[in-house]
């Protein structure tokens, strides 16, 4: 661990801090050690909330079934109040391939790169290019031109949770067809850069000549994978109608594999309303059903849905803002926080999430900022104080 006083922060050598959710645990042990005024407290530190939240989804709902009020200390914000949250889900399908010898005599590797991708939660509202429904989308538009081509690999994504900001893939044609594809790229290129003229800078499409591969996917195989890349509902699916700015239900086609090997792909689903989430999950599934792939879905977070009638909400910011002088900032967040587990054990439960200011979690550049931890504790303390 590392203290740095001239910058007022704590990181890590070489690993991540865990000051989410360390910083947390930390609190409510300090509060139980403290011996402070407050009426009666259930402490509750789970298991695994970073991947699956399986410490809470298989937790006894009767430990959330009596209390009125939750405090849950786990956001990065010393500003806000969390308020909403998403549910999560991630769908995935795959299927076999059927593997064909080449007839084209050329094969070119086509590159989309340069894209800012980003988390599929917080940052799926600001309208970024996906890699892989781009670099599909191109494929397609040769096949409207008549253009014909082999595919014979298409890789695109980092995680299920993450818009991607690259993809490749590799066909195969004829050798007067090179410099077609190569024109239509530039001209897909200026396209790109037009549509995506205010979110994304640094766009790079690219097709270049490379080694011929053994082996093809079937005309079939290649026809469902587009299929299915450009018609799967991705981005901003609707907002909220009780609190503005607020993204209600989303996808995101995280990941996409195809080879003569088989063919995989995941979306990362998320709803603050679970009718949404119910429309979003019958969508892909519909759509992989007709594209030949056999799918799964893995729940990673309940829905929190925003009540605009939340006395815990009202009191928070009361003594937020007479600590600090300042309105916080109320958010509503379209990721997943254990909440949404606690809102199915108890649809009464009032809650907010708060905590200190941390930046670049789950990487080894995380960092704590120490002031903001004195005024978190200073604020659960004066909620505790406050409820009645």
């Amino acid at each position: 661990m590392i203290r740095d006083d001239e910058s007022g922060t704590i990181t890590a050598d070489g690993t991540s801090l865990g000051a989410d959710d360390g910083a947390g645990a930390a609190m409510i042990m300090t509060l139980l050690e403290s011996g402070d005024e407050h009426g009666p407290l259930r402490m509750i530190i789970t298991s695994n909330e970073e991947d699956g939240m399986t410490g809470t989804l298989n937790m006894d709902p009767e430990w959330v079934s009596a209390p009125k009020y939750m405090i849950n200390i786990d956001s990065e914000d010393s500003n806000g109040l969390i308020v909403s949250t998403a549910s999560g889900d991630v769908f995935s399908g795959a299927k076999e391939t059927k593997a064909a010898v080449p007839k084209g005599n050329t094969a070119l590797s086509v590159r989309i790169s340069g894209l800012k991708g980003g988390h599929s939660g917080i940052e799926i509202d600001k309208g970024r290019c996906n890699g892989i429904i781009a670099l599909a989308s191109f494929l397609k538009e040769l096949s409207e031109q008549n253009i014909a081509f082999e595919l014979a690999s298409l890789e695109g994504g980092s995680a299920p949770n993450a818009i991607p900001d690259s993809a490749a893939c590799v066909i195969v044609t004829d050798k007067g067809s090179k410099e077609t594809i190569a024109s239509l790229a530039k001209s897909y290129l200026a396209k790109l850069n037009e549509a995506y003229k205010d979110i994304e800078d640094n766009i790079g499409f690219t097709v270049s000549e490379t080694d011929m591969p053994s082996s093809v996917v079937s005309a079939d195989n290649k026809d469902d994978a587009l299929r299915l890349i450009t018609n799967i509902v991705n981005g901003v699916r609707t907002m909220s109608p009780d609190k503005e700015g607020l993204v209600e239900s989303s996808s995101n086609l995280g990941l996409f594999s195809l080879n003569d090997k088989g063919s995989s792909f995941t979306a990362n689903v998320r709803s603050s309303v679970a009718e949404k989430r119910t429309e979003l999950l019958d969508s892909h599934t519909s759509l992989a059903k007709d594209c030949g792939y056999t799918f799964e879905t893995q729940k990673t977070a309940d829905p929190w849905p925003y009540d605009p009638d939340n006395k815990l909400m009202d009191i928070a910011a009361r003594v937020y803002k007479e600590q600090n002088g300042a309105e916080p900032e109320i958010i509503a967040l379209h990721a997943g926080l254990e909440c949404g587990s606690y809102a199915v054990y108890n649809s009464d439960l009032m809650m907010i999430s708060i905590g200190p200011d941390i930046r670049d979690v789950h990487s080894p550049q995380e960092t704590l900022t120490l002031s903001s931890v004195p005024k978190t504790y200073k604020l659960l303390k004066g909620i505790l104080l406050s409820v009645e």
